[in-house]
């Protein structure tokens, strides 16, 4: 287990809840206040007062934001991601499994569109529904491909994120979201932490196995993504599920301590801390 801050290599960052506050509050600071009757300012503005309180709630919202830890969970196919989100979830963790934002996207008619554009009707069904099994046979082949359907896909996604986020967040509390191509996609910037689960590649496969994918399938999954090795010398934590599902937790749960413990300090240098170790 470790939380050897990478980012601190590289120059310190401003933190994702910062960039995001930002132009609310320059936007905010330059209305005309005070309003007054009728909802005139002093600058002789027509902002009335329903729309000014609109704009001070998504401000407050992202003020919350700036106040949680957001965790990034990752690791490669086959690796545990999903049961060690549900511990996290069972410790107290805000948490979202972005798979399942993906199949909702997969069922959305814009999204279809721009996907038959890409892949052409083999990737569909008779009756005009996604066939995910095809689509991932072409696209593990083609990384031209993959990336075209992730560019599609992954901007929703964080937009579901942050709808998600804003709706449920409260100041202190760690959220964690799984997110498999953190690193392949240069997304890592946009936590405050990031854990990597992993085991070993047989272990994977044979997980992957028991899901219906064979073991060509598989690998042809797996070396699709940065090696494990990779993501856990980026990452703050690594989580070894190789073991007993209760060693996964006991993992989990050291972790999650030390991550609430930073959430609730509200700590917003934490993306710039150095060499710290778990004990």
């Amino acid at each position: 287990e470790r939380c050897d801050d990478p980012r601190s290599r590289t120059g310190s960052k401003v933190p994702r809840g910062v960039r995001s506050v930002t132009p609310v509050v320059k936007f905010i600071v330059n209305l005309p206040y005070p309003l007054s009757y009728k909802g005139r300012g002093l600058r002789g503005g027509c902002l009335n007062g329903a729309l000014f309180m609109n704009l001070l709630v998504t401000y407050v919202s992202w003020c919350i934001i700036l106040f949680v830890l957001l965790v990034g969970l990752t690791g490669n196919y086959g690796m545990g991601k999903s049961a060690v989100l549900s511990v996290f979830q069972k410790l107290g963790a805000l948490t979202l499994d972005t798979d399942k934002i993906v199949g909702s996207l997969l069922a959305e008619k814009d999204v279809l569109v721009k996907i038959r554009n890409i892949l052409g009707d083999t990737a569909f069904y008779k009756d005009g529904s996604l066939n995910k099994r095809k689509v991932a046979e072409i696209i593990f082949k083609d990384e031209a491909l993959r990336h075209s359907i992730e560019d599609i896909l992954h901007p929703l996604v964080f937009g579901k994120i942050d709808l998600f986020l804003e709706k449920n967040i409260s100041a202190g509390k760690v959220a964690v979201i799984e997110a498999p191509l953190l690193f392949e996609r240069g997304y890592e910037e946009r936590f405050d932490r990031t854990i990597t689960v992993y085991c070993q590649e047989e272990t994977a496969v044979a997980r992957l196995g028991k899901e219906g994918i064979n073991r060509e399938d598989a690998l042809l999954r797996l070396r699709s993504q940065l090696p494990v090795a990779e993501k856990i010398r980026r990452s703050h934590f690594a989580i070894d599920n190789n073991g007993s599902i209760a060693e996964t937790e006991r993992q989990a749960e050291k972790i999650y301590s030390r991550l609430a413990k930073e959430g609730e300090d509200g700590n917003n240098n934490r993306s710039r801390n150095l060499q710290q170790k778990l004990s």
